[in-house]
């Protein structure tokens, strides 16, 4: 997951945090990995706060 990402860019943004996701998802479950799993779970709780329109994302970029 190298690499400089443009936060001004939406669609970079979007990719970038799916690609997180599966990262995290990965540390969890394939690798067992505790802290993969809380960062999976932070992720996740973030996701549904932006999805429920708690969470300001926008006010971030």
């Amino acid at each position: 997951m190298a690499g400089l990402i443009n936060f001004e860019d939406e669609q970079e943004v979007k990719q970038f945090l799916e690609k997180l996701g599966v990262e995290y998802s990965y540390q969890c479950y394939r690798e067992k990995d505790p802290e993969g799993c809380q960062r999976l779970a932070d992720y996740l709780e973030g996701s549904q706060a932006q999805l429920r329109g708690e969470w300001p994302w926008r006010e971030l970029l």
